[in-house]
């Protein structure tokens, strides 16, 4: 199931929501809100598997073409509230997020706001973005650092 909504925009032309058979295939809903005046945009022949979250409600989130999302993979370009006691029902930070084409993010991963990854690259299961990736690299972790280069001309296997 897909639940898309907000006053915003959501550009998908091409998309495919979910994934059989995949973990949460019957029973997960893939959330996709564009709050505000923002924009998620999602390239063509991108697959979001089951239960996939994306919240924009600041400058929007750009997810490029042919790339893959694992299931339960969240991307988010607010923090939602601010981490002062004093500022938590103030306007949160927020920032773009832009994903290349032909990334693959594992399932499980956060991206947060503000967090580019270049395209080809790949992110482990179970990251947590907090910064910038470039492309053709493999990163995982908390926070997701870089573990090697990947050669987007090879063949090359997982180690």
């Amino acid at each position: 199931p897909l639940l898309a909504l907000g006053t915003g925009r959501i550009e998908a032309a091409g998309v495919q929501f979910g994934y059989v058979p995949s973990p949460f295939a019957h029973d997960g809903c893939t959330h996709i809100e564009a709050r505000g005046s923002s924009t998620i945009r999602i390239g063509e022949q991108s697959v979001l598997n089951n239960a996939c979250v994306l919240i924009a409600e600041g400058p929007g989130i750009t997810i490029g073409p042919r790339t893959l999302f694992g299931p339960e993979v969240m991307v988010f370009d607010s923090d939602f509230h601010g981490l002062h006691p004093e500022q938590r029902h103030s306007t949160p930070a927020r920032a773009r997020v832009l994903i290349g084409p032909n990334v693959f993010i594992g399932a499980r991963s956060i991206v947060l706001k503000g967090v580019e990854i270049g395209e080809n690259s790949v992110i482990g299961s179970g990251s947590v973005v907090t910064s910038d990736v470039p492309a053709n690299v493999i990163a995982a972790g908390n926070p997701c650092t870089v573990i090697r280069s990947l050669d987007p001309t090879s063949a090359e296997a997982a180690p």
